[in-house]
């Protein structure tokens, strides 16, 4: 009889452990943002936008259409990179496929210094204006 009693309080034991271990980080809520881009002074036709976390590795992204985005991302400090592309001429591996020609500088997303500050309730009211000049 003791025997059985003490496999059950074991296994009681390690069900309370695992109860109590936690999976790993949460991610926090996410929160509303919205704005827009322009290129050039015209509203970005298609796009991407992300609001990046850094060290941290969280990015949202968010589709630019019509030069306005909307969407969730989590608060806090972020990067925030704009990319966009048109079609190019023909892929050398891929014939059947245009090569894909950036309209956006590197300034503008991988070497991005555009921050943002993204609090708990959200944002709304982004604008970036973006220049496919090279400066």
């Amino acid at each position: 009889m003791c025997r059985i009693d003490l496999r059950i309080a074991y296994l009681l034991g390690l069900l309370i452990i695992a109860a109590g271990c936690d999976s790993g980080p949460k991610e926090p809520p996410k929160v509303n943002v919205s704005g827009s881009v322009t290129l050039d002074d015209q509203p970005l036709a298609n796009g991407r936008i992300a609001f990046d976390e850094g060290e941290k590795g969280l990015a949202d992204s968010l589709e630019i259409s019509g030069g306005k985005f909307a969407g969730k991302v989590s608060p806090g400090h972020k990067t925030v990179r704009i990319t966009a592309e048109k079609d190019g001429p023909p892929n050398e591996m891929y014939p059947d496929k245009p090569s894909k020609i950036p309209l956006i500088p590197g300034k503008y997303n991988a070497l991005s210094t555009v921050t943002e500050d993204i609090p708990p309730a959200g944002k709304t009211g982004l604008e970036y204006k973006v220049s496919s000049k090279a400066e």
